[in-house]
């Protein structure tokens, strides 16, 4: 069975957050978006699947699905003021940035030079006087462009309970809670 684009809103078959004329509209006014213009309507909507994947990947969103299990995507969500048979604007903003940052990044498998360089295990280079050192373990898989975290972020949930010096993930044996010394 052959691979096919939809962007329905709460669709259970939706693979993108935006139609192809929708994400252009978006990125009209972006600088450097020739990667774009210059893509094919089938490279847009496998860029633009891309861009919904990654931004529906390792995130947390305030609100759950709207139409519950029947929808393929993460939104539309409960918590958004607009018309749940609509995506926000940030997250159309978002996923149209993504998507064009993947086609921009697309020799390297839409990763840019430093995730490059991290998927390959380098933890550090020299550019001339330029030196820098990976630390951490961030994860080298989808990541989300600059562009479309500022957009993203109003909508990521930010709770949690702070560990104390002394947790154990709950469930384990001997979970201890806050320690006083």
């Amino acid at each position: 069975m052959a691979w096919v684009f939809s962007a329905e809103v709460g669709a259970s078959d939706a693979n993108s957050y935006l139609t192809t004329s929708d994400a252009t509209d978006l990125l009209a006014p972006c600088f450097n978006a020739n990667a774009w213009t210059d893509a094919t309507t089938p490279n847009k909507e496998k860029a633009l699947a891309q861009a919904s994947r990654d931004i529906d990947a390792g995130h947390r969103f305030r609100g759950t699905k709207y139409y519950g299990t029947l929808q393929a995507l993460e939104w539309p969500r409960t918590c958004q003021e607009e018309d749940p048979t609509t995506i926000p604007a940030d997250i159309r903003i978002a996923c149209a940035q993504q998507a064009l940052w993947i086609l921009q990044n697309s020799a390297t498998g839409g990763r840019d030079e430093r995730q490059t360089l991290r998927a390959a295990g380098v933890a550090e280079f020299n550019i001339g006087n330029l030196h820098e050192r990976f630390t951490g373990g961030q994860p080298v898989g989808a990541q989300i462009c600059p562009e479309a975290v500022r957009y993203l972020s109003l909508w990521i949930e930010r709770t949690g309970r702070v560990l104390g010096p002394y947790d154990r993930a709950r469930g384990s044996t001997g979970y201890l809670g806050w320690q006083l010394s």
